[in-house]
Formats: structure tokens, C-alpha cells, sequence
């Protein structure tokens, strides 16, 4: 049947081919001895401590300029046991690079703005890219049936209570882009710039309040957010931002496990959650909130259902227009923003911290480690 996204679900590394009498003949120890048609070829494995890929020197692809690719002739990757690990062996100058950032040292190496801090300006790069990741808070509809939180706007003004942007600059150092717009990134087609959507506004979300019977918060029962222990700053952050306008919110945390299989089956009234995109369509995230996927047989945690909705994300999913596919992707968040199964915060970013001299580099929304065109360029001397 027609499926619009299929061309970028093909375009994703999972799909690469392989050859079927590699796999045929290797049976169990392809994974050990890949054969593929990629940039580079698989030259040595030793588990846990270092991988070396070498050029292919057939690979069909060229620059602009007609230059082979990949420029680099080797890529050694290694295993280290933690990000501490990984930051200190950067700045020993034993690797180029590292993927992400870890609380163990963001605040060393980051400015409150989010900007490389004065001991490393001249010593590193830092990389950032919009990420095709949502965080989010979202809500058991099920668990909260007989409470005052079954009202969306109750859901609605606890929404406007949320000060995103404080959350990116203080907790996040500005890595992130605080989510006023809905659940899709604002990098991808479909995403609706809702204006007043999920803006930090008490008073509006005050006066929501008293227009539903619970001036104050009074009548709504204490929420309880289920988050993971690497989330804790977040769930207090929250906690304090909404308690401004009357409402008590506690917090439980537990393993990520557990919090998963809650989760999956619909244990829990509120909980912290992310969805990064399978594949690079606004339908992905749409597909949360679908009656078919709830879970467990699906990502629709929060357990919506809205016939409406339903209804436009079966069109969406059949809709080849580009134009028409955003438009029914801006009413479904519409939809979304009027019910609040959801709370969207805060949409993330990549980031890489490089040595001085790489190009190529920088990183893509589906953070995908794409090597073809980095090359060195030894970076002048401030004399030179």
C-alpha cells in the first residue's frame, strides 16, 4: 500500500546492501566480518577496546570537484568505558572527536550560553545541529480518567506553566531549542508554528484555571511524574515552575527498565519521555498519538484516542503531496494542542566536540556518523 515515507526509511544506514552471499556463506560471524558497499572496509575488531576501517579505494562516489571519496585513507574508533573517559582522552589529544555531551563535564567545558568556556576557545570545536529528538512529558489518559486531570485544560495550564526557555538555559546550557511548537521538530516539513502554542504563560494559564472550576489549583489532585534518575533536574525544575500557579506535582524515579515497562503498559498517570525520529517525517512523531499504536503493541503511551485524528493520520500516511502531507500534519498538532496527551519541552541538539583542523564534521539531525567528506587541514599558528 502506498507509504510516502518509505524513500526516507530506504535512505537510513539499516537499509545499506549487503552482499546476500556473504551473509549466506558466513552465516553467524557476518556480524564479526561485514561486507559491505560503503566508503570504507572493515580491516580490524578487538571487542571493546578498537575498531579500524580502511578506504575503499572502489568506492563509486566523488566530490564537486571530481576527488574520490572518502578522503580519509583510515578511521579508528575506540571503545572507552564512560563520556569522562571519552572528554579526557580528547583533551590528551588520544582522540579527534567525541559524540555528545555528559553532565560529568558539561559544565567545564561550557559557558552558561552554551559556548565553548575560555580554557578550551582556542583548544576545541564544538559542533551543534538541530536533532531529530523530542523530549517530553506525557500523560496516562487512562490512569487520570476520574481525575480533574481528564479536563485538557487543566492539561493546558499546566502546559503554560512549563518555562521552557529557562529549562534549555539553566539546566540544558542552551543545548536545545525550547518547544513552543508542537511535538515535531520545527526542522521538519509539517511542523506547525502554533505562536501562543507551549510559550511559558502563568497568566494565561491562571485565568484557564478559574474558567475550569480550580482557581489556584484548588480541586487538582497531585500529579506524580515517573522519570528516570538522569532526569531528576528536569522533573525539579518542572516541579518548581508549576507549582507557581497552584499545582503539587511529586516525582518518583526508577530504572530505566521499569520506567519503560510502565510505560508500555500504561502503569502511569505522567511521565518524562523521548521520541527520536526513525525516520526523518513528521508522521513519525504523529504516529505517537495514534489508536492503533497503543502500547503495548505501540509507541502510544499516553494511550490517546480521538476519531478525529485518527482519521487525518490515515490520510497522512497515504498522502504523497508534500504541501498537503504539511498541511494535515499542522491540523493533527492542532488536534494535539487542543487535547494535551502530551507536553512537549524542549527539542534536542547533537553535539560534537572536535580538535582544532576537521572539517566535515559537522553532524546531521539523525545523528549519523558520516565520515565521507572529513578531511584534516592543519589550523595556522596565530604567528602564521
Amino acid at each position: 500500500e502506498v507509504f510516502p515515507p518509505f524513500l526516507s526509511t530506504l535512505a537510513n544506514a539499516y537499509c545499506g546492501i549487503v552482499s546476500e552471499r556473504a551473509v549466506r556463506t558466513k552465516k553467524a560471524d557476518f556480524g564479526i566480518h561485514p561486507v559491505g558497499t560503503g566508503p570504507f572496509v572493515f580491516k580490524r575488531w578487538l571487542p571493546n577496546e578498537k575498531l579500524v576501517l580502511r578506504r575503499n579505494s572502489e568506492y563509486f562516489e566523488v566530490d564537486s570537484a571530481g576527488e574520490s571519496l572518502p578522503y580519509l585513507e583510515a578511521v579508528s574508533i575506540r571503545f572507552l568505558p564512560d563520556r569522562k573517559s571519552s572528554f579526557l582522552a580528547l583533551l590528551q589529544d588520544q582522540v579527534d572527536f567525541i559524540s555528545g555531551l555528559d553532565p560529568s563535564y558539561a559544565d567545564e567545558l561550557l559557558d552558561p550560553s552554551g559556548e565553548l568556556s575560555e580554557p578550551y576557545k582556542d583548544e576545541l570545536m564544538l559542533l551543534k545541529a538541530p536533532y531529530l529528538n523530542t523530549e517530553y512529558l506525557g500523560f496516562g489518559l487512562e490512569a487520570l480518567r476520574s481525575t480533574a486531570w481528564s479536563k485538557p485544560e487543566v492539561r493546558r495550564a499546566f502546559g503554560w506553566s512549563i518555562d521552557r526557555e529557562g529549562l534549555v538555559r539553566y539546566l540544558r546550557r542552551n543545548i536545545g531549542i525550547p518547544a513552543s511548537s508542537g511535538m515535531v521538530p520545527p526542522s521538519l516539513n509539517g511542523s506547525l508554528a502554533l505562536g501562543s502554542g507551549w510559550e511559558y504563560q502563568p497568566e494565561k494559564a491562571a485565568q484557564t484555571l478559574a474558567e475550569s472550576g480550580h482557581p489556584g489549583g484548588q480541586g487538582i489532585e497531585p500529579l506524580r511524574l515517573y522519570t528516570s534518575a538522569e532526569y531528576v533536574d528536569l522533573a525539579e525544575y518542572v516541579q518548581s515552575s508549576v507549582s507557581k500557579l497552584g499545582f503539587v506535582l511529586d516525582i518518583e524515579v526508577m530504572p530505566t527498565a521499569s520506567l519503560r515497562d510502565g510505560m508500555a503498559n500504561a502503569r502511569f498517570g505522567f511521565f518524562r519521555a523521548s521520541w527520536i525520529a526513525d525516520y526523518p517525517e513528521a508522521e513519525n512523531y504523529l504516529a505517537l498519538f495514534s489508536s492503533e499504536n497503543h502500547s503495548p503493541n505501540g509507541p502510544n503511551y499516553t494511550h490517546y484516542s480521538n476519531a478525529l485524528f485518527d482519521q487525518v493520520f490515515s490520510r497522512l500516511q497515504r498522502e504523497e503531496s508534500q504541501m498537503r502531507r504539511a498541511e494535515l500534519s499542522a491540523e493533527l498538532e492542532q488536534l494535539l494542542m487542543e487535547d494535551v496527551p502530551a507536553l512537549p519541552l524542549f527539542y534536542d541538539q547533537v553535539v560534537r566536540v572536535a580538535r582544532p583542523g576537521w572539517q566535515g564534521l559537522e553532524p546531521d539531525p539523525l545523528n549519523r556518523l558520516d565520515l565521507r567528506r572529513v578531511r584534516f587541514n592543519q589550523p595556522l599558528s596565530a604567528a602564521e
